[in-house]
């Protein structure tokens, strides 16, 4: 928000409109010719940071199902020096750069962007489900506020990306879509548990 308004306050509402790269047009209006490099250099170093953390992510999430099962065991696997998921961060890093090879990172940005807001989903509903089947379960923080026993910020967390989501493009939807329903058929295939009804039962709230 903050970054916004200083951004209308320095070119304009009309000029950031028409802009495909509005930030960087800030940048120009204040440093003149040094923009270009400066935002470079920022982008460059954001773009890592966000690609690390991304990697690291998705290693440590599929090293987890690993561990419980959802995933093959292999990935499970753990450097014996390290301690870190050695299997789990190959295949996730393998699978960054065959998307990265697609070439449009627009295009993967956004199917990215989606996945993100699926985990969102996921999170808020599952705070929901187990606020449902366990209100008077011990956990080790509760989210304030609720209505009938339904709690307040998930529900507006599930309105906001809900909200979010069409505003992506088509395409990266459709391949969302395509990817969650291929993990769904993996799960189907993978999971241990799925005819465990105990499995049903939460051990640990949160």
């Amino acid at each position: 928000m903050v970054v916004a308004i200083a951004a209308l306050s320095v070119v304009g509402a009309s000029v950031l409109a028409g802009s495909s790269r509005p930030l960087a047009d800030v940048m120009a209006h204040v440093l003149g010719g040094r923009a270009e490099g400066a935002v470079a250099l920022v982008a460059l170093i954001t773009t890592t940071n966000t690609s690390l953390l991304a990697l690291t992510a998705a290693s440590r999430l599929t090293y987890g199902m690993a561990d419980t099962g959802a995933l093959p065991a292999p990935l499970a696997k753990v450097s014996p020096t390290t301690r870190v998921p050695v299997v789990a961060i190959v295949v996730a890093t393998v699978g960054a750069i065959a998307f990265a090879c697609v070439g449009e990172l627009t295009f993967i940005a956004s199917v990215t962007d989606f996945a993100v807001y699926l985990v969102f989903l996921a999170v808020n509903a599952a705070v929901i489900v187990l606020r449902h089947r366990a209100p008077s379960q011990a956990r080790p923080f509760r989210t304030p506020g609720a209505i009938r026993g339904v709690p307040v910020l998930p529900v507006a967390g599930i309105v906001a990306t809900l909200t979010m989501i069409p505003q992506l493009e088509p395409s990266s939807l459709l391949l969302g879509f395509a990817l969650l329903a291929l993990g769904g058929v993996a799960y189907l295939f993978l999971d241990p548990h799925r005819h465990d009804p105990s499995a049903d039962v939460p051990t640990r709230e949160v």
